[in-house]
């Protein structure tokens, strides 16, 4: 399992806990089976190097697990009713009668990416489920912008045209869209409209990431001032810059570094908006994907 695209051992130890409970079918993991495995990582030796002092290596370990139960308290604090896991007294255990295909599980099992290959759709799939959590957060309207698209708007052009016509915003049309043009950076728009239709409202320009190199596409959408898109359309209140990712983000200090000039979602803030349910937006086959990752797991 990888982990390692957030700097932070507990983050990625609380994932891998997540992982072993979701992989075993529920079946709950105790802090000393956690403790006890830790070295499956490498986290424990990293742990060990941090220290100047005497620390043994079980000492390290037990501080290590400490700082993950804490991060999984942070998640089930913050997580509201879309995170689907416990501190039971056997250990970390899903909520009793949570289905392993919720939101949160989506996102935690696109993290992990030794059960990634070429031509998985869980990239646009994670555009769907950010999709429904902007909408959520917005308790407005969101559309899934990113290529693939499927007909009629698979070409860029008639793509713009609806986001013209369901946003309200004209185009500026002084960038040279290609045809062969596929999303150029976004991936989602949301807005809220008012009760006049008029236009002047919150809107919203969204980037999804799902590869461990998200924090270097942080810039890909461009809405500066003689951007891209600041050349397409017209805004006449300028987009919220966004981004969306199934990876967790430390809070404090990386936080700070990673977020600032976004509205950013993480796995944790996209599970706080959307109920622990069994996925099924839109016509995709998440069982079968679920399936699937279960599969090659086991």
């Amino acid at each position: 399992m990888q982990t390692g695209s957030i700097e932070g051992d507990p983050v990625r130890l609380a994932d891998w806990a997540e992982l072993r409970v979701l992989y075993s079918q529920g079946t709950a993991i105790s802090w000393e089976s956690i403790r006890t495995e830790v070295d499956v990582e490498g986290l424990l030796e990293e742990r060990w190097e941090e220290n100047d002092d005497d620390t043994t290596p079980d000492q390290a370990s037990q501080s290590l697990v400490a700082d993950a139960a804490r991060e999984i308290q942070r998640r089930i604090d913050n997580g509201g009713k879309g995170y689907p896991f416990i501190i039971g007294r056997n250990g970390l255990e899903l909520r009793r009668g949570i289905n392993r295909h919720t939101p949160y599980a989506f996102c935690l099992m696109v993290s992990d990416r030794d059960y990634w290959k070429p031509g998985d759709p869980s990239a646009r799939m994670f555009e769907d489920v950010a999709t429904v959590a902007l909408q959520s957060y917005l308790k407005g309207c969101a559309v899934r912008f990113g290529a693939p698209r499927d007909a009629p708007e698979r070409e860029i052009l008639v793509a713009l045209q609806m986001l013209q016509e369901r946003t309200g915003d004209p185009f500026r049309g002084t960038y040279p869209i290609k045809p062969t043009d596929k999303d150029l950076g976004l991936d989602v728009v949301g807005w809220k409209d008012f009760e006049d239709g008029e236009i002047s409202k919150i809107l919203v320009y969204m980037q999804c990431a799902t590869g461990e190199d998200w924090p270097k596409k942080r810039g890909d959408l461009d809405l500066s001032q003689g951007g891209v898109w600041n050349k397409i359309m017209d805004w006449t209140t300028p987009p919220v810059k966004a981004m969306a990712i199934p990876y967790v983000v430390p809070p404090g200090g990386e936080w700070e570094r990673m977020t600032p000039g976004l509205l950013f979602m993480d796995r944790l803030r996209i599970a706080s908006l959307l109920p622990a349910r069994a996925l099924s937006i839109g016509d995709v086959d998440w069982k079968s994907w679920f399936k699937e990752r279960y599969d090659s797991v086991l």
